[in-house]
């Protein structure tokens, strides 16, 4: 027998509000090592999943229903506006790959925001999702509290950590058990207020569902308790300094050079703010010793990066939406159970001006947000029935008697028809390539583990297949120009100590050639992403004597690195490596002495400016630079003791024990290991002298000048 429509409606209103609720349980938790991202990536495809699935069912219970109907509330303007400002910074971006993929995942989170809002509408729904978000954190709660004091029962071995949490970090895992934390707070509230009364303690202490919120809540207290003295006293965050914060905010919306305008109203492009850091920190950022060298992809806290990305438009419409948050925690009591998650979303709201927000914490403000929405719908206050409603949506009858006629008939189902196609078509088209990314994600960590295990082969099968299942992303490529590199130059070194064999020639040519050109495709896609222009750089680097013009093009890509992060010393450390290896003395002390200014505490740069100083036969001043080396390196043995051996070496020189016409290059084979710290700038590897050199690849000059006039 045909189920009628109404119980089909109310069967997938049903499934929804279940997957809701059991996501809520899941996503903090999910996690696995098949992907290069543990934790992050696994959240995000269970949250495509849900938000494409539930799309989906919307559509189609908009079909069966014949009606389209949806949840009015004040939030719902202003998150479409958010998200649109979001999704259209993506177009203006440069590196416009990274933005769209960065932008996904919002995109999921505003779909899980008005799934929530249409689907838990009854009182049974929303207490089944305050359930799951408790039982959630305490689960989480109960990892953290086992890692804590060692215990480890899952069997992988990124979990065997004290500060292992499956949120993936201490602070991501602080928030949300915070926010976890939240809607217990008006049953704690409760139980306080009737320990007076008698009546009302009993009552209360017998009621299961309370009992359950109360244990869940000290166990979850317990977890963010272990959890705050990891992240105080164990596992500091790396959080970007709250100058810089505002100071590459600021500039991202004002200084952003033939983009002022699209650079104001919409930032740099969502999900790009490490661009935004590299081109504009400042060089007193190199005075910070922990965090120097670190390359920030958000900001000090997650306002200042939607300033800084999102730009103005983005600023106004998140605003606007804390504006409304704000408006609404005043009209009710948040220490009562009027509305369980106004505290969590509180918590959450402040926390957003305070700290960094991973996708992660994103998806759980909206989420939290959701709830939110959801469990004011259900105030019997008439004012607040007069903010959150449903609508129906109708064609409107144009003629007179329209309506009752069949054309209108139609009409009216041809709207519903409408909407489950567009939904439909969304669906699948997300799905597809969301697939598609997450499917090459996994292509990708194979390659790393079969790389641990050198497997060149494997490793080069692995990357070569991630490429073609998802082509945009600027990682891939560059380690597939290594991979191609690592290669050739075993290749070439097998050549080398058997001339008389050609098998490898033809090998080693394809090789270095795919090599630039994986490093130029890199530059291609993300051409404001640093690493792209100083991996392209050390590609060319590495092929100078063997290919025609590599030195030349081993320096323009190096050069345009340094235009894109201006203030890093090793940009100009790298390109006086280069010059050190052409034997060009003058430009690379210059390139050394930038790199000192920059950073006048870089123990590594005096290093190399000592040798440059030293192969020009500037004997006392490269004695100087080391004594300096010397002087920083007091707290590091190993370094010390090397630079001490330069010191001696240097000295007999001076001496006349050696004579001053001898190479640096010379000495070097005299002093101890290469230290990772103190080391002559130089190339990771180097395919071997050819005469003739072989005809490589040339660097792209218009993805240059275009990463230039963008600068």
């Amino acid at each position: 027998m045909e189920m009628p429509k109404k119980q089909i409606v109310s069967l997938i209103d049903s499934s929804i509000a279940i997957l809701l609720g059991l996501f809520i349980v899941v996503f903090p938790l999910i996690s696995f090592s098949l992907t290069t991202d543990f934790f992050g990536l696994p959240k995000q495809a269970l949250l495509g999943a849900i938000s494409l699935f539930g799309l989906l069912l919307f559509g189609v219970r908009t079909l069966y229903g014949r009606d389209i109907k949806a949840r009015s509330t004040p939030f719902n303007l202003p998150v479409i506006a958010f998200c649109l400002t979001a999704l259209l910074s993506v177009f203006f971006a440069v590196n416009r790959f990274d933005a769209l993929i960065n932008s996904v995942p919002l995109l999921f989170s505003v779909i899980l925001y008005f799934l929530i809002i249409n689907f838990l509408k009854k009182g049974s729904s929303l207490f089944f999702a305050l359930s799951s978000l408790v039982v959630s954190g305490v689960i989480v709660s109960l990892l953290a509290i086992l890692s804590f004091f060692r215990i480890y029962f899952l069997p992988f071995s990124f979990t065997q950590v004290q500060t292992f949490t499956p949120m993936g970090s201490l602070l991501d895992s602080g928030l949300f058990l915070l926010s976890a934390l939240g809607v217990t707070v008006p049953c704690l509230w409760s139980i306080l207020s009737s320990l007076t009364n008698t009546h009302a303690r009993t009552k209360l202490f017998t009621d299961s569902k309370t009992m359950l919120l109360l244990a869940g809540s000290v166990i979850i207290t317990i977890g963010l308790t272990c959890t705050i003295f990891e992240l105080v006293a164990i596992q500091k965050p790396n959080i970007l300094p709250l100058k810089t914060g505002f100071q590459t905010g600021f500039a991202a919306i004002s200084q952003d050079a033939n983009r002022i305008l699209p650079g104001f109203l919409l930032g740099s492009g969502y999900g790009t703010y490490s661009t935004v850091f590299t081109r504009f920190r400042q060089p007193d950022f190199n005075l910070s010793a922990d965090v120097w060298a670190l390359t920030f992809f958000r900001s000090s806290n997650f306002f200042l990066e939607l300033l800084a990305t999102t730009g103005v438009l983005g600023i106004i419409s998140y605003l606007t939406i804390i504006g409304i948050i704000a408006k609404e925690l005043r009209k009710i009591n948040v220490a009562s159970n009027e509305n369980p998650f106004a505290i969590s979303l509180l918590f959450l709201a402040i926390g957003s001006f305070l700290l960094p927000f991973s996708p992660t914490m994103v998806t759980i403000l909206f989420l939290t947000l959701g709830l939110f929405a959801a469990s004011q719908g259900l105030s019997k206050d008439s004012e607040a029935l007069g903010r959150f409603f449903d609508v129906e949506l109708h064609l409107i009858a144009f003629k007179k008697n329209l309506a009752k006629t069949s054309l209108y008939e139609g009409l009216a189902k041809f709207l519903p028809l409408t909407v489950f196609i567009l939904f439909f078509g969304m669906s699948t088209i997300l799905g597809y390539y969301s697939i598609r990314f997450i499917a090459s994600d996994v292509l990708f960590e194979k390659s790393a583990v079969a790389t641990a295990s050198n497997l060149a082969s494997t490793t080069y099968d692995y990357q070569n297949k991630a490429i073609g299942m998802f082509y945009y992303r600027d990682a891939y490529h560059r380690a597939f120009s290594q991979t191609n590199l690592a290669v050739a130059s075993f290749l070439a070194e097998q050549q080398q100590q058997d001339p008389s064999s050609t098998k490898n020639i033809d090998a080693v040519y394809t090789l270095t050639q795919q090599s630039i050109n994986s490093a130029r495709t890199a530059t291609q896609i993300a051409p404001q992403t640093v690493a792209n222009w100083t991996n392209l750089s050390s590609i060319y680097r590495s092929l100078i004597g063997f290919g025609q013009q590599a030195e030349q093009f081993a320096i323009l890509a190096n050069q345009q690195a340094i235009a894109l992060d201006p203030s890093n010393p090793q940009g100009y450390l790298n390109l006086g490596g280069i010059y050190y290896q052409l034997g060009q003395w003058e430009n690379a002390q210059r390139q050394f002495q930038i790199a000192i200014s920059l950073k006048p505490d870089y123990a590594n740069a005096y290093y190399n400016l000592g040798h440059a100083l030293e192969s020009k036969g500037e004997l006392k001043e490269a004695l100087n630079q080391y004594l300096t080396v010397k002087s920083l390196t007091e707290g590091d043995p190993q370094n010390k003791e090397r630079v001490q051996q330069e010191i001696d070496a240097l000295q007999a020189r001076l001496d006349g024990q050696v004579p001053n016409n001898t190479p640096a290059s010379s000495l070097e084979e005299n002093t101890s290991t290469s230290s990772a710290q103190l080391d002559i700038n130089s190339p990771e590897r180097q395919l071997p002298q050819r005469n003739p050199q072989l005809k490589i690849p040339a660097l792209d000059t218009e993805s240059s000048q275009s990463a230039e006039k963008e600068e």
